[in-house]
């Protein structure tokens, strides 16, 4: 039977605004979408204003204000209410 080591070393790190560029991808893709539903606006400011929304939402959740919910859903909830409010 092989023995099992107790110790562990683990290197954790958050990689996840290098090697997705979602802000990125909105702002090239939303003008489009919105040309489509007729929608214009300033889609920058929109795609950064829903990063904001979406970072506030996650922080509330590791302070315990908000259950867990995953990164998807809370910035697919905070692009919704602006896309409310826009219409």
């Amino acid at each position: 039977m092989a023995k099992i080591s107790r110790r562990s070393e683990v290197c954790i790190f958050d990689v996840f605004g290098t090697v997705v560029d979602w802000r990125g991808s909105l702002i090239e893709d939303l003008p489009k979408l919105g040309h489509k539903h007729g929608m214009e606006t300033d889609w920058t400011t929109f795609a950064e204003t829903g990063a904001a929304s979406t970072s506030r939402q996650m922080h509330r959740v590791r302070k315990g204000e908000l259950p867990w919910t995953q990164h998807r859903r809370a910035a697919q909830e905070a692009f919704e209410m602006l896309l409310t409010s826009a219409a």
